[in-house]
């Protein structure tokens, strides 16, 4: 068959897109039967926020490097500048496993991440969300240590629970849950000590750059705060309230503590007349406290306690009390209290306790004649109870406890 002009210009066309396809087709094939590639470190398109979409406030705590981990804050400050106006970064050299799951203020960031890099072969992460309470833990295993692979799966899978935190989605833990998931984790393989510090000579001093060091846990701790309580008193008066302004020196299991008490106004309306009392209250003792990293603790104590009581006729100007009118008196305390940690700087307490007298005191009046009568005699020993509002200064974690190191301080 004869084939003109036409039919051979359209060949020409025609064969060359067909070779080219068909060399392309063995080709896509093979990717797409081949390995799976790792997914980037980068988030996909489509489940990327618009810009402005989300602004929270993010706190990410780094623990166990002793650099604070670099890479893994500059992976992590691209991977959630999307989502966040800012970073508040804190870094501490170990994390004890309780301290995500304590009380914060309402005041803070919106969410919080810890990344703990200290377990060898794994980094654990748990991620806070502080309006509703919610949680995300991982282990993510790094079996060639915190390589550029591990540092942008971290990043990576930080970012992925941030966004699902901060949008609400399924699959978040309750307060409960996580620190039960977490307290299934084995113990943690600490990694390789640093090589040891060696003295900087006078030649080096002098050139040494000032850096950032970390600072042991600081424990110690200021609680101060107004009590209330109510005590038994006496049998012509029953029971006597006391309002009293405390304070306490605090350390990890042992506290100091002193209180000033004023006990309100009483009376007893007896015949042939009645008295009124109120006291002045200076108590100070020891106490010792469970473990202060839980929101709830419980302590006993004893102490001391001065009292000056005054004491006065109701409205009879025909008698006058014996003596000066007042009665000095010591005691003894001891008590039982329960604190709770309603936030990082407020606890609410409730304290049993039991004073016991070291002398009979007793109340006198003389009337016109010179004739003494006893009018009320408090009991020896007396129960009360009591609740406190205590605030607290002072107790800084690992994060906190930072500075600048000297020019000898910290050489390589």
């Amino acid at each position: 068959m004869t084939r003109g002009p036409g039919h051979v210009a359209l060949a020409n066309v025609l064969c060359p897109l067909l070779i080219c396809v068909a060399s392309q087709a063995p080709v896509r094939g093979a990717a797409a039967g081949g390995e799976k590639a790792r997914p980037s470190a980068g988030p996909a398109t489509e489940s990327t926020p618009a810009r402005g979409a989300i602004q929270a406030r993010i706190a990410v705590i780094i623990a166990g490097d002793l650099d604070c981990a670099p890479e893994v804050r500059a992976l992590l400050d691209a991977q959630l500048a999307d989502v966040t106006a800012g970073i508040d970064w804190s870094c501490q050299t170990d994390l004890d496993s309780d301290e995500p799951f304590l009380p914060t203020l309402r005041t803070g960031p919106d969410a919080r991440v810890w990344v703990d890099l200290s377990p060898r072969d794994e980094a654990r992460l748990t991620l806070r969300d502080e309006a509703e309470n919610r949680y995300f833990v991982r282990r993510l295993p790094l079996a060639r240590g915190l390589d550029e692979i591990g540092r942008e799966e971290i990043a990576a899978v930080v970012r992925s629970a941030t966004l699902a935190m901060l949008t609400g989605e399924r699959g978040a833990l309750t307060r409960a849950e996580a620190q039960a998931a977490v307290s299934q984790w084995p113990a943690a393989t600490p990694r390789a000590a640093p090589p040891p510090v060696r003295a900087a000579t006078a030649r080096e001093a002098t050139h040494v750059t000032p850096q950032t060091i970390e600072l042991p846990r600081q424990r110690l701790s200021i609680e101060v705060g107004p009590a209330w309580s109510v005590q038994a008193l006496a049998r012509q008066i029953p029971a006597a309230q006391e309002a009293a302004l405390t304070a306490a020196l605090t350390g990890r299991h042992l506290s100091v503590w002193a209180e000033l008490g004023y006990r309100l106004p009483v009376v007893y309306d007896g015949q042939p007349f009645g008295v009124r009392l109120t006291a002045l209250s200076l108590r100070a003792g020891m106490a010792v406290w469970t473990s202060p990293d839980r929101p709830l603790r419980w302590g006993a104590g004893a102490g001391a306690v001065a009292k000056r009581i005054w004491f006065s006729p109701r409205d009879d100007a025909t008698v006058e009390a014996a003596g000066n009118g007042f009665f000095d008196a010591l005691a003894g305390r001891v008590f039982f209290a329960l604190r709770y940690l309603v936030t990082e700087r407020l606890a609410l307490g409730v304290d049993v306790h039991c004073e016991i007298a070291t002398a009979d005191v007793h109340f006198d009046f003389r009337d016109q004649s010179g004739t003494t009568q006893r009018t009320v005699t408090q009991w020896p020993v007396q129960p009360g109870l009591g609740v406190v509002a205590a605030w607290r200064w002072g107790g800084a974690r690992a994060s906190e406890g930072q500075r600048s190191a000297g020019p000898n301080e910290g050489h390589p």
